[in-house]
């Protein structure tokens, strides 16, 4: 839905085959003698006319070339600078520097190609808003002074069902000079003396993936990078290789190695490729077969979440180069040189096992192995997001604690999912009091998540990376004053109209149970009378909208959607600002209130260390700079910082570009138009508020779930009185709260 959505997922690799990386010479590990040499990233400085305003980079002969807008008398345009023996150098061809655009019509990022000397021509095509609508232009150069408007036809013609203009994703231009536009599911092939449309086809029916949106190419043949959806996101699918003139792929390149997404291709001269992801950079020489990682992904920006790759650059000569975006805004640049001094085996290898993907954990990791190149911290995830659907969570429990139990496992621990209480008891866990106490002290963490993760005896055995709120949305109540279990049934008694619509058992447990949990467990005892007053609140809100049995066709459970329409109130996992926009434009839509239920929070990232680890110093290490601003500044949808510094910054961020426009439905038959955009400062300051005051975990507890499910139906259509169903409650979880 956003303009700029972040990508949750990156992968920690191994590092696999890097004793040749780069086929320089390197010491051999054996006499006490380690291995170097490989590449190593450093940022190349931006002069100010270039960051910020860089499109694409490309290469001119054995040069990088960087095309970037620049402000010109009556407008902007695009200029090139080459990157020569450590310094930038203007070349912009003067049929380039003669065109000029409007900053309205250059208003987007992004929709620029520039091709310069293929077959005697030079082109750039750009996207150009006009009025509503961005149309596609393209523009070639003769005799490289002047250049003509040659827009082949179609791109210039409105769509007459859904009044849109279909413009290319990019272009490519062939030896011959025929232009190839790449859409989104279609290539248009075009003359390249009359632009007339020589071959236009679509991918076949079958196609399952999807092409990314750059062209590449060389010769007579264009490069099409083709994807795939996993329940692990996009990923890398192979090389779809067409020949001029030609419908289907002479040939599909597919790499034995895990290359990672976000890829980006180059070719050099002799037809190697190169093709990046962030497991780092893989190259294909002329006539072999197999793929050679030359670029180690770990160790460079490919493995950050807040950096975004925009595209790569290989020279024959060996040099690599690849531009970046930080958070969707300031432009890096970065050369990747080869260091024979630069340790090729980290000399120590951290560990970190999470049960699930876990984005935080990783940006963590990427960052302190980059910035610690002797240390390699690899995330082993114990149930990949592809396997959400049929892991055996037991077996995988169980194959957990038995290598704990042996003294084995990982260095560091992510304990969602994971039994916190019995690793404590079991002392599988490291006090790491030493580490995070300081940071509560001096104001660096959340005072109050530290206080709740701090044991009577003063130990503190895990802490949360972030934190995420269940904010409740209310339209026809006041969240704040239903902002309760006791407050949502006081709001709703005697209330007629549903304002929560009508759940099912499960739907209901899920909704409420969490937030009982750490009140009606006592030790290893029920506290009953906690129940109790839970249990009479529920019943006041289960009949205000009824449980059902199971949803029907025409029945389904209300959300936050609905508050513009049916439902007085909704509730929404809020997991960082970004993910705070739609339910703060949903209030701002409907004029209602919200508020953080229950005053509760759901730990993310819950950070231990395993007391057999042999690595504790770097582990603690790790877990402080996992807890740093640098780390915790980045909003990956994963939930607020608890550094506070981080925390606080998030509302002053430049958010304008994550913005999406929709319809939504206000009832009674009726839509309005419905915009969502950056979280307001003055909700903004509150949701920090809240964070800073959080006090009560949520707990999510399947055992204690299950016996609800059991019991709560008969109590809430009236077959069961509350003494029994408090009794049941307690007999049948007595065993389970003694273990």
């Amino acid at each position: 839905m956003f303009k700029k959505a972040l990508c949750l997922l990156l992968a920690a690799g191994l590092l696999v085959g890097l004793a040749g990386c780069g086929k320089q010479e390197t010491a051999q590990q054996s006499g006490g003698q380690v291995d170097k040499g490989r590449y190593v990233e450093k940022e190349i400085s931006l002069p100010e006319e270039i960051s910020g305003n860089l499109y694409h980079i490309g290469k001119k002969g054995e040069n990088l070339c960087l095309y970037v807008q620049e402000k010109k008398e009556g407008g902007v345009g695009v200029a090139c600078y080459l990157y020569k023996d450590g310094s930038f150098e203007k070349d912009t061809p003067a049929w380039l520097e003669s065109l000029v655009f409007t900053e309205e019509q250059m208003a987007l990022y992004g929709g620029i190609r520039v091709v310069e000397n293929v077959g005697g021509k030079s082109y750039l095509y750009v996207n150009l808003i006009e009025g509503e609508n961005i149309i596609g232009h393209l523009y070639r150069s003769a005799d490289g002074v002047e250049a003509e408007d040659v827009t082949p036809q179609d791109w210039l013609e409105e769509d007459p069902e859904y009044h849109y203009f279909d413009s290319p994703q990019d272009i490519a231009v062939l030896e011959d000079g025929s232009i190839v536009a790449h859409f989104y599911s279609k290539e248009k092939i075009y003359d390249g003396e009359t632009l007339s449309l020589l071959k236009e086809f679509r991918f076949p029916g079958d196609f399952s993936g999807e092409y990314t949106q750059n062209i590449y190419a060389a010769e007579d043949k264009f490069y099409l990078l083709s994807r795939s959806y996993t329940g692990a996101g996009m990923v890398f699918g192979g090389i779809d290789v067409y020949k001029q003139g030609t419908d289907v792929p002479e040939e599909t390149i597919q790499c034995e190695q895990e290359i990672g997404s976000d890829n980006f291709l180059d070719i050099l001269s002799d037809g190697s490729l190169v093709i990046c992801g962030e497991k780092g950079f893989f190259k294909k020489s002329a006539g072999e077969d197999k793929w050679e990682k030359v670029i180690e992904g770990i160790y460079t920006s490919l493995a950050l979440n807040d950096m975004y790759c925009g595209g790569i650059t290989a020279l024959d000569n060996g040099s690599y180069y690849a531009f970046f975006s930080r958070s969707g805004k300031d432009m890096a640049l970065m050369e990747y040189v080869y260091d024979a001094e630069a340790v090729l085996t980290p000399q120590t290898v951290l560990t970190v096992y999470s049960l699930y993907e876990n984005a935080a954990v990783k940006q963590a990791a990427a960052l302190y192995t980059k910035q610690h190149p002797d240390v390699l911290v690899q995330v082993e995830t114990g149930i990949p997001y592809q396997d959400m659907e049929t892991a055996d969570v037991d077996s995988i429990l169980q194959s957990l604690n038995a290598k704990l139990i042996a003294k084995e496992g990982a260095d560091i621990l992510v304990m969602d999912g994971l039994d916190a209480d019995s690793f404590v008891e079991k002392g599988l866990l490291v006090d790491v009091q030493d580490v995070i106490r300081p940071m509560a002290e001096d104001g660096t963490l959340l005072k109050n998540i530290v206080d709740g993760y701090t044991m009577e005896n003063g130990a503190i055995y895990m802490m949360p990376m972030k934190i995420s709120l269940n904010v409740l949305i209310g339209n026809k109540i006041d969240a704040k004053e239903a902002g309760s279990i006791e407050g949502m049934a006081q709001a709703l008694a005697g209330k007629q109209e549903p304002i929560l619509g009508a759940l099912t058992v499960s739907d209901f447990i899920d909704m409420f149970v969490p937030y009982m949990v750490s009140d009606i467990v006592n030790g290893k005892e029920m506290d009953k009378e906690a129940l109790a007053g839970y249990l009479e609140s529920l019943k006041i809100i289960a009949d205000n909208g009824g449980i059902v049995e199971n949803y029907t066709d025409n029945m389904y459970a209300w959300n936050a959607w609905d508050v513009a329409s049916e439902a007085g109130a909704a509730f929404w996992e809020t997991e960082g600002f970004l993910q705070a926009m739609f339910p703060m434009a949903i209030v701002d839509l409907v004029k209602g209130s919200w508020s953080a239920f229950e005053n509760a929070y759901t730990p993310v990232g819950q950070l231990g260390i395993n007391s057999a680890s042999p690595n504790t110093d770097v582990a603690k290490d790790f877990i402080k700079f996992a807890f740093s601003f640098e780390v915790q500044d980045g909003d990956f949808y994963d939930g607020f910082p608890v550094n506070v510094e981080a925390l606080e910054n998030q509302i002053k961020k430049d958010r304008s570009d994550y913005a999406a426009y929709t319809t939504i439905s206000i009832g009674g038959g009726q839509e309005t138009g419905f915009e969502i955009g950056a979280v307001s400062e003055e909700n903004g300051k509150r949701m920090i508020e809240a964070c800073k005051q959080v006090d009560k975990i949520i707990i999510r507890d399947k055992e204690i779930e299950k016996v609800m499910a059991e019991v709560l139906p008969a109590y809430l259509n009236g077959q069961s009185s509350l003494e029994d169903t408090v009794d049941k409650m307690e007999r049948s979880l007595s065993m389970y709260l003694a273990e």
